[in-house]
């Protein structure tokens, strides 16, 4: 092993010109404090200090001289460049010697307990009591940067982490200058987790069989699907895809009656679990044919917006026989159902209600008649032969 020796305190403790070599060969001890440098005084005051650098470029080398195959890199410890009057060029630093590379630089001016290595091994910049194995600790903003420099194969990018009042989070230097990612103080335990098998939980910290399952316990559980771009347009915003059926449950836990929204081979469907034959509520195919398993009740605006029931009110003001036959044949429709184009679709609740306020119009004459009838045949029959 190579012996850490100050070359320096020896030619401090022999006499000669500064350009002798003095040398010692025996172990050599010093009581006193020392000062190695140009510019030690003959006078020099130490107060606490031991050994003492004092020149215009101090260096510390110690040069490993062991035989190839044996550990022998060269270290130096830097004070401060011999150029520059930036205060970057102020500093404490340890260099390989045999590369060059300046492995620490400790800048001047630097703030209290800027680096602190405790008992534990725990680092804590700007912090001399680190709590954790990385503590970093300021007054705004404690952040660590993540900088790809673009000095390999790859694009620069640089990315902060840090975290303050307002939240933690992610910062894109490079690209955006936003946050893609936060979290607020006071988000609950578990409110993002990813199980080992790539599960994603918010609130059940990873207790889940779902690849994503999101969980409250106040009432506010749910989710919003927003596209606020100024463009006016079509979007998909919710996708399911599965190589075959695919259908989305709505699950019931109070009265346990679910629903499943189903897509299923050429139809659209809607079904009670397990969506089998028996369950289909609802069928649409792609002809557009819909079928349904029960009665269908509509109560849409034009339902019985034409009378329906009230043609038998003494106040309904109902067009005689005649004024009914020229309003159909003028307006070539039956007046209270409207037109029907042919191929056009068609209003089916408007359309029943009309219907209905037809046929009981219909039937009223279909009375007034009978009634006229039996009245001429009886005429008739008191008539003599």
């Amino acid at each position: 092993m190579t012996r850490f020796i100050l070359c320096a305190a020896f030619l401090a403790a022999t006499a000669g010109s500064a350009t002798a070599q003095n040398v010692i060969n025996s172990n050599t001890t010093i009581r006193s404090a020392l000062c190695v440098g140009f510019n030690c005084l003959d006078s020099e005051s130490y107060g606490n200090d031991i050994i003492r650098l004092k020149s215009a470029n101090n260096r510390i080398h110690v040069d490993d001289t062991s035989n190839s195959g044996f550990p022998d890199r060269d270290w130096r410890i830097v004070f401060n460049d011999t150029t520059g009057t930036s205060s970057a060029n102020e500093y404490f630093g340890i260099e390989d010697a045999t590369s060059g590379n300046m492995l620490l630089r400790l800048i001047g001016g630097a703030r209290d307990n800027a680096l602190v290595i405790d008992s534990g091994g725990d680092l804590g910049l700007g912090t001399i009591a680190p709590s954790r194995d990385i503590h970093v600790k300021t007054g705004d903003s404690p952040t660590i940067r993540l900088d790809q420099d673009g000095s390999g194969t790859f694009a620069a990018q640089s990315w902060d982490i840090g975290g303050n009042e307002q939240s933690f989070f992610v910062r894109d230097n490079t690209v955006t200058g936003g946050q893609p990612f936060r979290i607020k103080p006071g988000a609950p335990s578990g409110s993002i987790f990813i199980d080992p098998e790539g599960d994603v939980s918010f609130g059940i910290n990873g207790n889940t069989t779902s690849s994503l399952h999101l969980r409250r316990t106040d009432g506010t559980a749910n989710v919003l699907i927003e596209e606020v771009n100024s463009t006016v347009l079509n979007r998909g915003l919710l996708t399911l895809r599965n190589n075959g059926g695919v259908f989305m449950a709505l699950e019931n836990t109070d009265s346990g009656v679910n629903w499943n929204f189903q897509n299923n081979s050429s139809d659209f469907r809607i079904t009670t679990p397990p969506g089998g034959p028996g369950e289909i509520e609802f069928r649409l195919n792609t002809a557009g044919d819909l079928f349904i398993s029960g009665d269908l009740t509509t109560g849409g605006a034009g339902a019985c917006n034409a009378g329906c029931d009230r043609v038998f009110d003494a106040d309904y003001d109902l067009p005689s026989i005649d004024e009914q036959r020229d309003m159909m044949f003028a307006q070539r429709h039956l007046p209270n159902v409207g037109p029907t184009p042919e191929g056009d679709a068609i209003n089916v609740t408007q359309k029943v209600g009309g219907l209905i306020n037809e046929l009981e119009k219909a039937h009223i004459y279909i009375a007034e008649l009978h009634d006229r009838l039996n009245l001429l045949e009886a005429r008739l029959a008191a008539m003599p032969e």
